[in-house]
């Protein structure tokens, strides 16, 4: 695939090839672009993709890492993708909605939902997202995460990111809080992390 000085739009349609390298490539000559003409070309692209044709969900996906590419946040986009029917997806944004926290509304409201969500690899994403805020409160997106089955990953994100938040939970706990609606199960995470 031709991709070296091509057009925006030729560089869009080359981020519907199946090969990971080819679409790298693309979104690194998409970057020799203007910004501003580079995002609205984007926009025009993902409205314009077949939501019939099976690989929709990873076009669009491709669509918003072109927007984190070139740091340009686009909040509907991203809520679309975190509502995604396909689990790889929702984790994809999830991880993207870690890059955007300081710039999409309610981002922890958001996390705090994908902390629930059906699938360990989306959950693992918003609680290792929950570690970069400096809010007692991620320390429930941690939690919400244990009240479904955890593997061996899932539980070491958790443990660290409890580590993480443990300055600001210790605090809130001495002053009366309580997290997860004092769940024992949740509990007995946070005691774990202390010595």
């Amino acid at each position: 695939v031709k991709i070296d000085g091509q057009p925006i739009n030729a560089l869009l349609e080359a981020l519907k090839t199946p090969e990971d390298d080819v679409r790298t490539r693309a979104k690194i000559e998409l970057g020799k672009h203007d910004s501003a003409k580079v995002i609205a070309a984007t926009k025009k692209w993902i409205a314009g993709l077949d939501p019939k044709d099976p690989a929709f969900e990873h076009h669009r996906l491709e669509g918003l890492w072109v927007h984190q590419w070139h740091n340009a946040p686009n909040a509907e986009l991203l809520a679309q993708q975190l509502r995604s029917p396909k689990a790889e997806a929702r984790a994809a944004a999830t991880r993207v909605l870690c890059y955007w926290r300081d710039r999409v509304p309610d981002a922890l409201g958001l996390l705090q939902k994908l902390a629930s969500d059906d699938n360990q690899r989306v959950r693992l994403h918003a609680v290792r997202a929950a570690s970069f805020f400096d809010d007692a409160a991620a320390t429930d997106v941690a939690l919400a995460a244990t009240k479904l089955p955890v593997d061996y990953y899932l539980d070491y994100v958790i443990g660290e990111t409890l580590r993480q938040l443990r300055p600001l939970w210790r605090k809130k706990l001495g002053e009366g809080a309580s997290f997860a609606n004092g769940d024992p199960a949740a509990a007995r995470y946070l005691l774990r992390t202390l010595t």
